[in-house]
């Protein structure tokens, strides 16, 4: 059961495609690496759960050089704060400016920042959450434009999870590599080789 799924899910990804990232400036580059450097202070472990088990996501994203993670869920699943932190609009910490999608950046009290795509907003900037609590939904309705078989955009999407501890993203992510990351915590679910973009990320 568990693999027809995740055969299900591999074409769902296939053939949902995303904007194309920006290029981002060689010296905001060295920026993001010489500030993810610098901090290197004790970190919160993320509040347990919150992202569901049962995802499934990949070593890498099809964006070449990401750090972004995509984990592919049903539709509907709700994401919550993986640590205590205040509610910022994505436009002050995502460079040059944040893709157009529907979104909630996190920067956390104590070490980390996270910004989460094609998730519905529960949560409004200036709002200070506590670990677990609800910050949106999976739920981007421009997949409903996307005609695919299988689960079809109605059945699965996907988070675009970020992380940073310099408190700053581009549209290659933050300077924490997420899919090791979130390996570390534990997560439960399939992980694969490298998750397809726009007619397999070619």
């Amino acid at each position: 059961m568990r693999r027809a799924r995740s055969l299900a899910v591999l074409g769902l990804i296939a053939m949902l495609g995303t904007t194309a990232p920006p290029t981002v400036p060689p010296a905001y580059a060295a920026a993001m690496e010489q500030g993810g450097q610098e901090r290197d202070g004790q970190e919160t472990a993320p509040f347990p759960a919150w992202i569901p088990s049962g995802g499934l996501y990949g070593q890498q994203k099809w964006v070449l050089g990401s750090n972004g993670v995509d984990v592919f869920l049903p539709r509907g699943t709700e994401i919550l704060a993986p640590v205590a932190g205040f509610v910022v609009a994505p436009i002050e910490v995502v460079y040059p400016y944040p893709p157009p999608i529907p979104s909630v950046a996190l920067r956390g009290d104590e070490g980390l920042s996270f910004f989460l795509g094609h998730i519905r907003p529960l949560v409004s900037p200036g709002t200070q959450v506590q670990a677990g609590d609800p910050l949106g939904v999976v739920d981007d309705p421009s997949f409903d434009q996307v005609t695919i078989p299988g689960p079809g955009p109605s059945g699965w999407q996907h988070l675009d999870l970020n992380v940073s501890r310099q408190g700053s993203f581009t549209w290659y992510g933050g300077d924490v590599p997420a899919s090791p990351w979130l390996q570390d915590t534990g997560y439960e679910g399939t992980l694969i080789e490298r998750t397809p973009g726009p007619s397999g990320g070619q």
